[in-house]
């Protein structure tokens, strides 16, 4: 019995090694699987992903727990892709990913809500040679044209170190009269090998402007963004309309003229000095007399006549130093664009196609590196009020001759509806 009884326990042991060696070969062979790179054509089971997200999300509920060991180990970086994390569970593994290095770059980036760039060490600026540069480069029209987008999305760029706030250096006689070193000193860091960049639109409408910074920055390249000038005008009619409900509340926008007819406020008079801008309830008010010409003198008209501004910088700059980008085909696809920016500033090729996605609830294309979900802020795609086809076919065709004259001078095809 005695014999009989030490071979059955000595069956049971062999047996139970057996069953543990054989979990063992298994959990090897799965967890090497799940460890698989995403370039080797791998990917996870669906139906494992979903059963043990239910069987998770169902522990969670009964437990009534909200951070379960089950549940972190489910979120181990080795075990489940940042993307399949996201569909099982609800929860963004991205969304404290703000911050991310740039090796060639005197700051680190950071999500365009949060400003983009955040200055590194004097330290570290010190042992990368890192200074505050006069610009190689300027963004330098147009309002409501795409310029904002273009610098947050070029920012990006390891040899580009973009000044994130709009100077207005040469659009103000005070602030020339400080001097270069002041301007120098408003200016992000860079390393030796970046090109140094700003942007203020309000510099393709000052007629001084141009001789300015020919006089300033000789060699200076330039670029200009420009949408159908008719969509810039109903942009900025919007954009107004926010402003001064911000800035002045108080201004009454039904006044009545003579005969009762209602005419459009001039913001140089009640809310913005020097500006020739005027505005009425609404857009069609704005833009057309009670005549029923187009008031070819407001600012919202005049702004989208954007030959008359690029010849001025013609008199003074080389063809080759300005480059003219086409913002409705920005809007819809930014990648060649952000292409023809590299090119003509003679940096490295980086951007690719898979730096960009389109947000299908925000309407517009966000960043996805370096940094994953980064997009503009919510002021970003504002409604548009209906226009009459009437005004609309006006406007059209006041722009159309300028549009085709622009397209000549600059050698381009910009499709737009004028």
């Amino acid at each position: 019995m005695e014999t009989l009884g030490f071979s059955l326990s000595w069956k049971k042991a062999v047996l139970s090694c057996c069953i543990i060696l054989a979990a063992t070969v298994l959990f090897m062979m799965y967890g090497d699987q799940q460890r698989a790179p995403t370039g080797s054509g791998y990917r996870s089971s669906r139906v494992y992903e979903q059963s043990n997200a239910d069987s998770i999300e169902g522990a969670l509920h009964t437990s009534g727990s909200t951070q379960e060991p089950a549940l972190q180990w489910f979120l181990d970086d080795d075990l489940f892709p940042l993307e399949d994390k996201e569909e099982a569970t609800g929860i963004d593994p991205k969304a404290d990913r703000i911050n991310e290095t740039c090796d060639t770059c005197c700051y680190r980036y950071v999500t365009i809500n949060k400003g983009i760039v955040e200055m590194a060490s004097e330290e570290e600026l010190a042992e990368k040679g890192c200074q505050q540069r006069l610009p190689d480069a300027l963004i330098f029209g147009v309002k409501k044209g795409g310029t904002t987008t273009l610098k947050n999305f070029i920012s990006y760029h390891p040899d580009i170190a973009f000044t994130q706030s709009e100077l207005h250096y040469f659009t103000s006689t005070t602030e020339v009269q400080k001097g270069l070193q002041y301007y120098k000193s408003k200016m992000v860091y860079s390393t030796p090998g970046q090109v140094s960049m700003e942007k203020t639109p309000a510099y393709s409408h000052y007629p001084k402007v141009p001789a300015l910074i020919s006089r300033t920055l000789p060699n200076v390249k330039l670029i200009i963004i420009m949408r159908d000038p008719v969509e810039r005008a109903v942009s900025d009619f919007v954009h107004l309309q926010v402003t001064m409900a911000q800035q002045c509340p108080e201004i009454n926008l039904h006044p009545v003229v003579g005969n009762g007819a209602r005419g459009p406020v001039s913001l140089g008079a009640a809310c913005f000095n020097n500006s020739k801008y005027f505005i009425s309830d609404t857009f069609e008010n704005s833009v057309i007399g009670l005549d029923g010409a187009i008031r070819y003198t407001n600012q919202l008209v005049s702004k989208g006549v954007y030959v008359k501004d690029i010849r001025r910088y013609l008199k003074y700059f080389k063809p080759d130093q300005i480059l003219a980008l086409d913002g409705e085909a920005f809007i819809n696809d930014p990648y060649p664009t952000v292409k023809k920016v590299e090119s003509f500033l003679g940096i490295r090729d980086y951007f690719t196609r898979e730096h960009f996605y389109f947000d299908v609830q925000k309407g517009f294309f966000c960043l996805t590196k370096p940094i994953p979900n980064n997009c503009m802020n919510p002021s970003k795609g504002r409604p548009h009020p209906d226009i009459s086809e009437e005004t609309l076919a006006k406007l059209r065709e006041y722009y159309r001759p300028y549009n085709k004259v622009l397209n000549d001078l600059m050698n381009v095809d910009f499709n737009w509806s004028s």
